[in-house]
């Protein structure tokens, strides 16, 4: 049985995912913090709005540790060391058939 079929195409998604989010970091947010776009946030710094740089500070910091989660439980899944829940195994649903007296519209 091949790793793709066993996990049902959750390793790829993870993986992408977490791809997609430190793409986001290191393509965008890493070159705006170091060109000075957005505003270094540390403890006694002289800012003109604190509460923009601290909010694209944790922006920066959910991003980039989400993305290495993300990317993380991608590689478990897709090595074997993960397993995928049972209910998302089982959530494919069974298309509704119309009976006599209902409207397919």
């Amino acid at each position: 049985m091949e790793n793709g079929t066993r996990n049902e195409g959750w390793s790829a998604r993870f993986l992408v995912g977490g791809a997609f989010l430190l793409c986001l970091g290191y393509a965008f947010l890493i070159p705006m913090y170091e060109a000075g776009k957005i505003e270094r946030y540390y403890p006694g710094a002289n800012l003109h709005s604190s509460s923009t740089a601290l909010g694209w500070h944790a922006v920066k910091i959910v991003v980039m540790n989400s993305g290495w989660l993300v990317f993380g439980v991608g590689l478990g899944l897709h090595s074997g060391l993960l397993r995928v829940p049972a209910f998302l195994k089982n959530s494919k649903t069974q298309p509704h058939s119309v009976s006599g007296h209902e409207s397919a519209a």
